[in-house]
């Protein structure tokens, strides 16, 4: 493998199409990602005969796929690059109990078909959004997070990352000065270069990472940044009863989260 090594962790660039970063979730679990697979390993043994239904954002080819429906999860991924032919060779792989599990959707996740929005009303136990929101601008991230809200169900779980302005990816990014709302331009040459990142981005602080969630509706129960500087945060639909949603969870770091395998 010639891919050179991006980061700390000894991820490689293997670059997605259009511009947008290397391909992570192949290539190694982050800590968000182990939350998510706990949790669909609680939804399953608490609720054996109803498996839960995860929906993935810019899922790419497929990395986290296959690890969440051999968790117990009905899985539909969407990106807006066609990984079908991934999709495919990534079933057989699975038991063929597991088979019917994986679902891939060719569409904008800010703009899903009415036939996937009206099949999945309601019925998302886990909604799953890595390296993928950082591409909207703000008003456009809020308005999608928003809209995805009536397809969870009530307690469901949420799952996001994305690049942060503390990382080094702030290294000659022209919009770093500008407010969240209007912040949102391409990374410094060198930067986007190194990690494969050649689309406008907008990079965010913990706190705007928790505005961004609460202004849409949800409860913040934990927020944390990766070394790396990126921001990872798990939210739910709805306050927990005697919780005050505006102040959200647990402010948490990667310290607390179990170590990488």
């Amino acid at each position: 493998m010639n891919d050179p090594v991006i980061n700390r962790y000894g991820d490689r660039r293997i670059a997605q199409a259009e511009g947008h970063g290397a391909d992570i979730a192949s290539q190694r679990l982050d800590p968000l990602d182990r939350l998510a697979l706990a949790e669909i390993e609680r939804c399953w043994h608490e609720t054996p005969a109803r498996a839960p239904r995860a929906l993935e954002l810019g899922c790419g080819a497929g990395g986290l796929a296959v690890r969440l429906a051999q968790a117990g999860a009905d899985y539909t991924g969407v990106d807006r690059i066609d990984f079908t032919a991934d999709f495919a060779r990534l079933t057989e792989t699975l038991t063929p109990a597991c088979r019917g599990r994986l679902c891939f959707v060719q569409a904008d996740f800010s703009a899903l078909p009415e036939s996937l929005l009206a099949t999945l009303a309601g019925q998302v136990s886990l909604l799953i959004a890595q390296r993928c929101l950082h591409y909207l601008p703000y008003p456009s991230a809020l308005a999608s997070l928003r809209d995805l809200g009536h397809l969870l169900v009530p307690d469901a779980r949420v799952y996001i990352g994305v690049s942060g302005l503390a990382s080094e990816l702030s290294l000659g990014y022209p919009a770093a000065r500008q407010p969240l709302t209007v912040r949102f331009g391409r990374l410094g040459s060198d930067m986007a270069v190194r990690h494969a990142i050649e689309a406008p981005v907008c990079l965010y602080r913990p706190d705007e990472l928790r505005q961004l969630l609460e202004n849409a509706g949800y409860e913040v129960l934990e927020l944390f940044s990766s070394p790396f500087g990126n921001v990872k945060a798990v939210a739910m639909t709805s306050p927990r009863p005697g919780r005050n949603g505006a102040e959200g969870g647990r402010q948490v770091s990667a310290a607390d989260l179990p170590a990488r395998p």
